[in-house]
């Protein structure tokens, strides 16, 4: 068993939705965003790494032959047109594709750029927390490339807990010249769709605080604590467990009584 940020994150949200999730093989259906966001982040790999010359074949040939043909079950809340097209749009940004070209990526001794760089982080007598790094800077700073509806603030960037992850394995490994700094890559899908590095400085006293985050979520994961949160975000009629934490309560999400009984709930 290993551990991961999507999986803290969603525990510290909602304990029960990750037994769920991770416990019981009762996932979410994913929504569009997921299947556009990884194919737009694939793109963008490839092109950093110079193997999409010609973005806009690239993209066409992926999104149509690729992840939509393997999206699998999906929520199309957009159809797969209108996803394409957005993706073209941001590939047809000269300002998206000049900050995208800007980016140097640091080389291994072979000349292969550090792109979907896979990290452990072990923590005591937990189980690994494993990740991958979108792309490590030629000055060793860890990159992650975003999609965003709108553009993110300096606020958001510094609110995001998944660098402390990278920082913290990474150090582990003894490589340090990050300096405990980090880069989002924002993307917009907006009808002009534009692009934006946020450079953040993080500390060891997070990534310590993390630490004590992470191990608190094992101790209640290994008590089978499993507490719901009728008040996440994260609540929907989709959630394969919202009849068993918010029995009476279903119309707050836009769904009849009668609908909910329906609904697999954990049992």
């Amino acid at each position: 068993m290993h551990l991961s940020y999507s999986q803290i994150n969603l525990f510290k949200e909602c304990a029960r939705l990750w037994q769920a999730s991770y416990q019981l093989g009762k996932k979410q259906i994913p929504d569009h965003n997921l299947v556009f966001g990884s194919a737009v982040h694939k793109v963008v790999e490839l092109r950093v790494a110079g193997k999409a010359p010609n973005i806009l074949p690239t993209w066409k040939e992926l999104w149509w032959g690729e992840f939509v043909k393997k999206a699998g079950k999906v929520v199309w809340q957009l159809t797969e047109e209108e996803c394409y097209e957005i993706g073209v749009r941001i590939f047809s940004s000269k300002q998206v594709l000049g900050l995208i070209d800007e980016l140097e990526v640091k080389k291994d001794l072979w000349g292969r750029p550090f792109i979907e760089r896979k990290i452990e982080w072990q923590i005591e007598d937990l189980p690994p927390v494993i990740g991958f790094i979108d792309a490590i800077a030629s000055d060793g700073v860890p990159i992650d490339f975003k999609t965003a509806s709108r553009m993110w603030s300096p606020g958001q960037a510094a609110r995001e807990s998944q660098p402390l992850f990278y920082l913290a394995a990474l150090t582990e490994l003894g490589e340090t010249d990050h300096n405990y700094t980090f880069r989002h890559f924002v993307i917009t899908k907006g009808y002009f769709p534009v692009a934006r590095v946020f450079e953040t400085q993080r500390d060891p006293q997070q990534i310590e605080e993390m630490k004590e985050t992470i191990k608190l979520v094992w101790q209640k994961i290994q008590a089978k604590e499993f507490e719901p949160n009728p008040k996440s975000w994260l609540c929907s009629p989709a959630c394969p467990v919202i009849a068993s934490c918010a029995p009476g309560r279903e119309k707050w999400f836009g769904v009849e009584n009668e609908v909910m009984t329906n609904v697999t709930s954990e049992t």
